[in-house]
């Protein structure tokens, strides 16, 4: 998060900007930590060794 560090936030409407970016990197740090993790469970449901899903059996 870049502007965290510029410290204070300014008075007026550049709060409100301010905020709105700083959620937005938040957020786009929430998407890059639940890509990995699908990216991790997929790997692992595609492994040759893991068992069969019981549901497909008829």
């Amino acid at each position: 998060m870049k502007r965290r560090s510029q410290g204070v936030l300014r008075k007026g409407f550049g709060n409100q900007t301010f905020f709105a970016q700083l959620m937005e990197e938040y957020f786009e740090g929430l998407l890059a930590v639940n890509r990995e993790i699908c990216m991790m469970q997929m790997a692992e449901k595609t492994s040759p060794d893991a068992p069969p899903n019981c549901a497909v059996v008829p």
